[in-house]
């Protein structure tokens, strides 16, 4: 994987290359029309033949445009990594959540146990019958 200091250095040299579109011209040379619009072309580099010559041509737009995805991703990976440790700290916060409560459970049903008060709320259940008649 590329060092954000290798990326910038990539990104330098492509803004510093022959600026305009870059075609081939006779299979194997690399051109730029000068100026933009005219029918002139100035020669940018020489290929041994035309699968280097058209990468090399296309090079100059496309190390720009790979560039500019990275960036994206990156900034994509960076929104989601904050995501997801938003999330960490939420499911942690869940789970002392999930202890607190069963402990506060424990110590209810200990008291229950204790006042016995399931009898007293049968009784209680009863009593609230026998005012209905």
């Amino acid at each position: 994987m590329l060092t954000t200091e290798q990326l910038n250095a990539i990104k330098e040299r492509a803004e510093k290359a022959t600026a305009g579109e870059w075609f081939v011209l006779h299979h194997t040379d690399i051109a730029v029309e000068n100026p933009p619009g005219s029918s002139f072309a100035d020669g940018i580099a020489f290929a041994d033949g035309n699968d280097d010559a058209e990468f090399i041509a296309h090079a100059r737009g496309d190390i720009p445009a790979l560039l500019q995805t990275v960036e994206a991703l990156t900034a994509i990976l960076a929104e989601t990594e904050e995501t997801r440790d938003k999330i960490a700290k939420d499911w942690s916060n869940l789970l002392d959540e999930r202890v607190t409560l069963k402990s506060k459970i424990a110590t209810y049903e200990s008291l229950a146990q204790e006042f016995n008060y399931g009898a007293i709320l049968d009784e209680m259940a009863c009593e609230g019958g026998d005012s209905d008649d």
